[in-house]
C-alpha cells in the first residue's frame, strides 16, 4: 500500500474553489488509478493551508 499526501497554501477566498475542484475533477481521476482506496482533503481555514492525503 501507498500513500501520498501533499500540501498548499490557498489564497483567500478560495477554499470552497479548492473543495469543489478536488470534489470534481481530481477525486474522479484518483478514481481510475489502479489500487486508489480513498482520497482526503483537510483544511485549516486559520493558516489557509490544505493537506490532501490520497491511498
Amino acid at each position: 500500500m501507498h500513500v501520498r499526501a501533499a500540501s498548499a497554501q490557498v489564497w483567500r477566498g478560495k477554499i470552497q474553489e479548492l473543495i469543489d475542484i478536488y470534489d470534481n475533477p481530481i477525486v474522479p481521476s484518483f478514481k481510475r488509478l489502479k489500487g486508489f482506496k480513498s482520497a482526503y482533503l483537510m483544511i485549516d481555514v486559520g493558516s489557509h493551508t490544505a493537506l490532501s492525503v490520497t491511498v
